[in-house]
């Protein structure tokens, strides 16, 4: 289950599937999103994490996410 990823890309679930289990790279990919997601929304809620560190957290879900779409616009005939 992606459940960050599915939130982003909530049509896009079954390719989701089809490509996580069958490349290698991208289910990592999936796995860093999913990690670095939950990691932003439990510190977002805590007082005692750092400002510049959670920038830098979402700069890297935003390269993330950007690397997810062009993989998913390459496989899929209807784009993000």
């Amino acid at each position: 289950m992606h459940y960050h990823v599915d939130r982003l890309f909530p049509g896009a679930a079954p390719l989701i599937e089809a490509l996580a289990s069958e490349k290698k790279d991208f289910a990592s990919l999936l796995a860093d999103y999913e990690e670095l997601s939950t990691w932003l929304a439990v510190r977002e809620r805590s007082a005692k994490t750092d400002d510049e560190e959670i920038g830098n957290v979402r700069e890297l879900i935003k390269e993330l996410e950007n690397e997810i779409r062009q993989q998913l616009e390459k496989y899929d005939e209807h784009p993000c």
